[in-house]
């Protein structure tokens, strides 16, 4: 196979002669691949942890007002238990604020209604 084209790709030829890599290098893909650092699953799950607990922490009194709503029974009871220390500790590292600017933000201009109907 020394000096044959790939199957795949009839453009690209391996090496040949003393240097030559082991491997043929022949991959479905038309580039090389990078040589630089790849993601992992685990860094992957990481961020996307990291990701999701900011979300929380900063949706979380919006969720206790809205647990606060609900109608009285078990589920509501078990959301508040839930929710409650999640919003003290949003509170306490002040990480609401954004959610709080984008909401007064939000309501100047989405929540007033249309005068000109």
């Amino acid at each position: 196979m020394q000096g044959k084209p790939c199957a795949g790709n009839p453009c690209v030829r391996f090496g040949e002669g003393p240097n030559a890599p082991k491997r043929s290098g022949c991959s479905a893909l038309p580039y090389k691949e990078s040589e630089g650092r790849s993601v992992t699953w685990r860094a992957a799950a990481a961020g996307l942890a990291v990701f999701y607990a900011l979300v929380v922490l900063m949706n979380a009194p919006a969720m206790e007002k809205n647990a606060e709503n609900m109608d009285y029974g078990v589920a509501r009871d078990a959301t508040k238990a839930l929710v409650r220390p999640v919003a003290r500790l949003s509170a306490m590292l002040r990480l609401d604020f954004l959610r709080r600017g984008a909401a007064r933000f939000r309501g100047r201009w989405l929540d007033q209604e249309n005068s000109q109907q």
